[in-house]
């Protein structure tokens, strides 16, 4: 299921309940940040590794 932000909380829906537990020392605890809070753009495909500098120089004049 995927988790949705709200103002400054996560919802997880209802089956995300949290549970009483004891942790033990070896059950580090972990913090998790929503993802709303970040943004994921998209970049250009990195050029192969054979390219030229003169290959380069013509597709950077192309753009």
């Amino acid at each position: 299921r995927l988790l949705r932000c709200v103002g400054e909380r996560v919802d997880m829906g209802l089956e995300m309940a949290p549970v009483e537990e004891e942790r033990s020392p070896e059950q580090p605890e972990l913090q998790i940040y929503p993802l709303c809070r970040y943004y994921f753009g998209a970049r250009d495909a990195r050029p192969c590794a054979g390219e030229t500098a003169a290959d380069r120089a013509l597709r950077l004049k192309a753009k």
